[in-house]
């Protein structure tokens, strides 16, 4: 499955730090009946938000799918991420910064991503791999840093 996305960001403002956006929901589809009854009514599909922070500040409000990696749908939004592996955990070229608020919500990261970490300069607490992050309702809001060494190298950056 692949999102597609484009990110306008004229219209951003800048996010209060650790806000909490309300969630978005999409109403359901009428559906037809089959055999005289009506599907059940899920109230649409609600979506998390996952808010991503640039070396510069800027700040990307995302919408997110439960069950995603946060590095999937960092990629699915255009950002700048390398992720050379592909969410394998054999590289840490997806290295985010969660602040303090959010770490106790994550789970423990593995030995392997661990070892990972291990290998980034400059790694702390704060540190985590997105591939290893999996959105959750408890994460709906989740900030954290994209780390300057995990951006694609770029000649020309253009801001909204």
């Amino acid at each position: 499955m692949s999102i597609e996305t484009f990110i306008d960001t004229r219209s951003s403002r800048p996010a209060e730090a650790f806000e909490r956006p309300r969630r978005h929901v999409i109403p359901a589809v009428e559906a037809p009946l089959q055999n005289g009854v009506s599907p059940p009514d899920d109230g649409g599909t609600s979506f998390l938000t996952l808010n991503v922070r640039l070396h510069d500040g800027s700040l990307f409000k995302c919408e997110a799918a439960e069950g995603f990696r946060v590095m999937e749908l960092i990629r699915a939004y255009g950002l700048p991420i390398k992720a050379e592996c592909g969410g394998a955990c054999v590289c840490a070229t997806c290295h985010v910064r969660v602040p303090e608020a959010w770490r106790a919500l994550l789970p423990a990261p593995s030995d392997e991503e661990l070892a990972r970490l291990d290998e980034v300069p400059g790694a702390d607490d704060s540190s985590r791999l997105a591939c290893q992050i999996e959105m959750t309702d408890a994460l709906d809001g989740l900030e954290l840093v994209l780390d300057r060494d995990s951006l694609v190298p770029q000649t020309i950056w253009v801001a909204g």
